[in-house]
């Protein structure tokens, strides 16, 4: 999540002494944004994040499951299929693929949302 909140923009504050306002990156109140944006040095890290974890794991997951998906539904384990029972173990073996759907829920739920509009309730979009 925190990835997510570095892409989005920074909270802006008016300024006491009538200058320009100062921002601050959300996922981290000590850092300051320019512009209003999230910082230089930490958007390049928040997207390798975001790559790796959102996306990265899901695709080792799933090309894991591939290569073993005829142990798994045959019931004939193999050392990678036994290996990747945290994955499988309590579901029927056809639906092999159903964690990484639920990953791509949360990762869409708690992720991709935080950057729209974030702060404001549901109500109030419009």
């Amino acid at each position: 999540m925190a990835g997510f909140q570095t892409l989005g923009a920074c909270d802006c504050f008016p300024p006491l002494d009538g200058s320009t306002s100062i921002c601050f990156l959300p996922a981290d109140p000590s850092v300051l944004c320019p512009n209003g944006y999230a910082g230089a040095p930490e958007q390049p890290t928040a997207v390798l994040a975001v790559a790796l974890y959102g996306v990265g794991v899901p695709v080792l997951y799933a090309a894991l499951l591939f290569v073993s998906r005829t142990a798994i539904r045959d019931e004939n384990p193999t050392p990678l299929s036994t290996a990747l029972s945290f994955l499988h173990e309590s579901l029927h073996p056809w639906a092999l693929y159903w964690p990484l759907v639920e990953a791509a829920r949360a990762i869409f739920l708690t992720g991709f949302l935080a950057l729209v509009t974030p702060g404001v309730p549901i109500s109030d979009w419009r």
